[in-house]
């Protein structure tokens, strides 16, 4: 994966760099001929607003940008056909978020209540690594969580979490993509029930340490929908992270657990 990778920081926003094609898209080599087989020829100056503009259309599949030219071409297909043309680089949408060095696997997810008892809810769609599922939880005796279950101790420096983004395409989830992502009023109504998330580590059923609260935001870009609390550096350890509130619900698409850059778990107590 590769891309500029945006996060929102407990309100501080910043930026880790990994390769040419923005998030939740996909570099190959090669490219397709004329203007692109959607024929949208557009005017921009970074990658990251030609995705935008992808995004926007419900057939783009992937788009090819020059820094060079300051063009953007989109197209109705995932793969090039002819090879490399100048400094054109061919991306194409992906369903996974970008690797990140440190990342734990988590053995288990759940959470305190189904949406209406629905599986295509279910807290195991917060960890398998596909943006186009979701997991969703609401209120059971006064309280909302997930908890993800990491298997043995670790020191946990960063949690990240994509929310359901406001684009029946991304994700293009068969489920997510219902009432709140029918009109941008439904969204906001949407969001204001998922808001105050606190993201705290676990050693067993004991707290460590709170990350952090997540507030939602109404904006419509993906970097909008990615959300980071940092833990701090070699300050917390445990084996399990968990999210909560006290009433409403929690809509997420994924769950990311970072672990202390430079620490070797297995090395870790226990």
């Amino acid at each position: 994966m590769c891309g500029l990778l945006t996060f929102l920081t407990i309100g501080v926003l910043t930026t880790l760099t990994d390769g040419t094609c923005p998030i939740l898209y996909k570099e190959e080599e090669g490219h397709l001929p004329e203007l692109g087989t959607q024929g949208v020829k557009l005017t921009v100056d970074s990658r990251e607003k030609c995705a935008a503009e992808c995004n926007a259309r419900t057939l783009c599949l992937s788009f090819e940008h020059s820094h060079m030219e300051k063009l953007c071409n989109l197209n109705d297909e995932a793969m090039p056909s002819e090879p490399e043309f100048q400094d054109f680089v061919f991306c194409r949408k992906t369903d996974s978020p970008p690797p990140i060095h440190g990342t734990i696997k988590p053995i288990k997810a759940s959470q305190s209540k189904l949406l209406r008892g629905d599986s295509n809810f279910r807290a195991t769609y917060a960890i398998d690594n596909n943006l186009k599922t979701d997991a969703t939880s609401i209120v059971l005796d006064g309280e909302v969580w997930f908890k993800l279950e990491l298997g043995k101790m670790y020191y946990i420096s960063k949690v990240i979490v994509y929310t359901v983004f406001f684009n029946t395409e991304w994700p293009a989830t068969e489920y997510a993509s219902s009432w709140c992502n029918e009109q941008l009023e439904n969204y906001m109504i949407c969001k204001d029930r998922h808001t105050n998330v606190d993201v705290s580590v676990y050693k067993g059923e004991v707290k460590q340490k709170s990350c952090g609260s997540i507030q939602m935001t109404y904006g419509v870009e993906q970097s909008d929908q990615i959300y980071s609390v940092s833990c701090g550096w070699n300050t917390v350890m445990g084996n399990i992270v968990r999210l909560s509130k006290s009433e409403g619900e929690i809509s997420i698409c994924e769950i990311i657990v970072l672990s202390e850059p430079g620490k070797n778990p297995r090395n870790l107590p226990q």
